[in-house]
């Protein structure tokens, strides 16, 4: 459950592959809008980051077809505790590891998203969450 000493805090779930991380943040977000709880949850998928010009946080919105303004006003809603962000998938971004592009994926989250109300969940493997820190 979301909300309490969760709030405004990172969580990271981590697994190694197969074991459900996917599954677990789908459910949760199936969960959040068939009860019809906010914050709205919005999964992204990192394996369908597009990182030509490297990871920017438009990037990661336009992942989930959000661009341009737009993108700059998910970061609002990140931020403001109304959208509970659900990044997937953080062991695939890079393809193989590779620390240079996930320390890049969270820069941009923690640049554009992170404040004292916002909900964020990673999921990634186990040697990923190493390169997160405890901030």
């Amino acid at each position: 459950r979301w909300g309490g000493s969760a709030a405004g805090h990172v969580v990271y779930l981590r697994a190694e592959a197969g074991k459900g991380k996917s599954t677990t943040l789908a459910e949760l977000a199936r969960n959040r809008l068939r009860g019809n709880e906010g914050p709205l949850p919005l999964l992204v998928p990192l394996r369908e980051l597009r990182r030509e010009a490297g990871v920017s946080w438009a990037a990661i919105a336009l992942t989930v077809g959000v661009l341009g303004g737009a993108a700059n006003d998910l970061a609002r809603a990140v931020s403001a505790g109304l959208v509970l962000l659900l990044l997937d998938g953080l062991d695939e971004v890079a393809g193989r590891y590779n620390p240079g592009v996930i320390q890049e994926v969270v820069q941009a989250v923690r640049d554009h998203t992170l404040s004292a109300d916002s909900l964020v969940a990673l999921s990634g493997r186990t040697t990923e969450g190493l390169l997160l820190g405890p901030d």
